[in-house]
């Protein structure tokens, strides 16, 4: 199980690759519309909020 750590994932469309990031908390769940340890925001899905 993943747990405490980021994690990339990667979507390709129309030729073209997407890499989106995720974090994980310690119950291995993603973490969503919240701030991570870290500091980070992350969206309703989870993916982390690049300004």
């Amino acid at each position: 199980m993943i747990t405490n750590k980021w994690i990339k994932f990667k979507s390709y469309a129309y030729g073209k690759e997407k890499s989106y990031w995720y974090y994980f908390g310690d119950d291995g769940k993603k973490l969503k519309n919240t701030v991570t340890p870290d500091g980070f925001k992350v969206d309703s899905d989870g993916k982390w909020i690049q300004y």
